[in-house]
Order: C-alpha cells, then sequence, then structure tokens
C-alpha cells in the first residue's frame, strides 16, 4: 500500500527544504527532435549556470518573484 508524504512532513523535518513548480501549456520549442531539445536544454542550463554561479536560488530575483 502507498503511503503518501505531505510536504509539511518534509517542512518540519527539513526545515531549509524548497520546492518549485513550473507548469507550462502549448509549448512547441523549436526542435524536431529529443536531440535537439537536448541540446537546446543543454545550452539554456550551462548559461544559467554561468550567469547565477555561487548563488542561492532564494538570491536570484527573479526565481523568489
Amino acid at each position: 500500500m502507498r503511503r503518501r508524504l505531505s510536504i509539511r512532513e518534509l517542512l518540519d523535518r527539513f526545515p531549509q527544504f524548497r520546492v518549485a513548480v513550473v507548469i507550462a501549456e502549448r509549448v512547441a520549442p523549436p526542435v524536431r527532435s529529443g536531440q535537439e531539445l537536448d541540446a537546446l536544454l543543454g545550452e539554456h542550463e550551462r548559461a544559467c549556470r554561468e550567469r547565477w554561479r555561487g548563488l542561492e536560488l532564494s538570491q536570484i530575483p527573479e526565481v523568489t518573484q
């Protein structure tokens, strides 16, 4: 039998725990294959890591808004 875990249980045990959710609808990436999408996401990930190197998510204004 599956047991459901509530966020409250996590917060009680791990007060620094944070979670983010993004829901995107009707998104059509400008690529034709999974490999192209992987490459595109990889480029953006590298750019983000470079831009915000050494910062916690809570220190990035675009994340905390």
